[in-house]
């Protein structure tokens, strides 16, 4: 049995990035993480975010696909995947 003290580790910063830091982080019990906001809300800033194949990829890598494809859009071909 390990004794030693889950490893703490603050994520400064909640966008797109620490949030799926801190999910993929969270999967592991020897990881205490707690993610900083000073943002009063999650929502749209108005700016149009574009994800392409590798970044699609990486988002159902960390077990959001299914999330991903709920919420975004699609851009029509020939256009789809720039």
């Amino acid at each position: 049995m390990n004794n030693k003290p889950a490893l703490r580790i603050g994520i400064v910063g909640s966008g797109i990035p620490g949030v799926g830091l801190a999910l993929d982080l969270c999967r592991h019990s020897h990881l205490q993480v707690q993610l900083f906001e000073s943002a009063p809300a999650f929502g749209e800033v108005g700016a149009g975010v574009s994800f392409g194949p590798n970044a699609v990829r990486a988002i159902a890598g960390l077990g959001l696909g299914e999330a991903y494809l709920q919420v975004a859009d699609r851009t029509p071909e020939p256009w789809q995947d720039v």
